[in-house]
């Protein structure tokens, strides 16, 4: 990672974040290769729908970013150096995330290696983490036979790696966010910020569907307002952390912040488990305290969690999001006879070692080769 990128992460967040992707990794799990590729039905690991967490936290740094340049006096803080940045940051992950599900997922259901080729230049958008630009519309095939079927009929705009859309999506709404943030600070969080809150998530409302990965008649795909509504509620709750940070009120003593936060995470951890009836939309009320308790980090929790281990999780966090997808196939596929606990320990081992297998390919190969120190 590049020393700016680095040096605005927080400790307690980014230990949340690889919680919160293991949980998105067991619904993945849950959903995909227990309940639509086996056809069977299984209460445990909900997820917790915590994807708008990643895009909230997003939008917290893309505002930490901007800050950082100016402390450091950039005389031009360009949206094009933003941009590049995340791409540097996130482009190993994107790419090894998608190769990884195409080589996994053409593996097993058989492809011929006649049509390869015509997949992977179908793919390119998505290889380079463009998938939510609306240049094409994809198929999502998360079934084998499905996807079998699709390749045999000659599709070849398919989606490999869903969460990964969110990733491109951030990237496409921050690169906006960014360039109205540096042009104009008090324009971006007084007027701006609310109004894309309000039209966004008041336009996936109309909507109704909030995981579109295409197009939509509004001309953009649900993801890419998902995230822009997301990314401008973390703009805000920066600015609303750095102000209870910087006016110490009473109310907010460790003991009652240290009791809040363990409520929140009491009631995330049921969720992770057991399911939630409501959409993920109804969970941000519990999300954006969560987020901004921990990063205030006032309380006992939080300051536990302030360390070099917890920023080491929330790296590795990236490559479990961008990577396991391609697990949710493969360990069904190598173990079809094992029950559903035996699966998940497989599945979840496979998963954190290979997100530090990648962790140490980009610390010591991918980093002194193309990035700044």
């Amino acid at each position: 990672m590049s020393k700016l990128h680095e040096s605005i992460k927080v400790s307690a967040v980014e230990f949340w974040e690889f919680i919160f992707a293991m949980g998105f990794a067991l619904l993945s799990f849950n959903t995909i290769a227990w309940g639509m590729n086996k056809g069977m039905n299984e209460t445990l690991f909900s997820g917790g729908k915590v994807m708008e967490y990643f895009i909230i936290v997003t939008g917290v740094y893309l505002v930490a970013t901007y800050e950082k340049l100016k402390m450091k006096k950039t005389k031009k803080i360009s949206t094009w150096k933003y941009v590049k940045e995340n791409l540097v940051n996130y482009y190993p992950a994107i790419l090894a995330g998608v190769l990884l599900v195409f080589i996994v997922r053409n593996s097993i259901t058989g492809t011929p290696l006649i049509r390869i080729p015509r997949l992977l230049v179908g793919s390119m958008l998505e290889l380079f983490g463009l998938s939510q630009t609306g240049i094409l519309s994809y198929e999502l095939l998360p079934g084998n036979q499905a996807l079998a079927d699709a390749i045999a009929n000659g599709g070849i705009n398919i989606l490999w790696n869903e969460p990964l859309s969110y990733l491109s999506a951030m990237i496409i709404a921050g690169s906006f966010l960014f360039y109205a943030l540096s042009h104009n600070e008090e324009l971006y969080k007084n007027v701006i910020c609310p109004l894309v809150i309000i039209v966004g998530y008041g336009t996936l409302s109309i909507m109704g569907d909030y995981s579109s990965v295409n197009l939509t008649s509004f001309g953009v795909s649900a993801i890419l307002i998902r995230c822009l509504s997301g990314l401008a509620l973390g703009s805000l709750i920066y600015y609303f952390a750095l102000h209870l940070k910087q006016n110490h009120y009473p109310i907010f003593s460790k003991s009652f912040l240290t009791i809040i936060n363990l409520l929140f995470i009491i009631y995330f951890i049921w969720s992770f488990i057991f399911g939630i009836e409501w959409s993920g939309t109804v969970n941000m009320i519990f999300i954006i305290p969560f987020i901004i308790i921990n990063l205030v980090g006032e309380d006992y929790i939080s300051k536990n969690l302030d360390n070099h281990f917890s920023i080491y999780l929330g790296q590795i966090a990236l490559y479990i999001f961008s990577s396991h997808i391609a697990f949710v196939y493969l360990v069904p596929h190598l173990f079809p006879t094992l029950n559903f606990t035996n699966s998940i320990i497989i599945y979840m081992l496979v998963c954190f070692v290979w997100a530090n297998f990648m962790y140490l390919f980009d610390s010591f190969v991918v980093t002194p080769l193309f990035r700044r120190k």
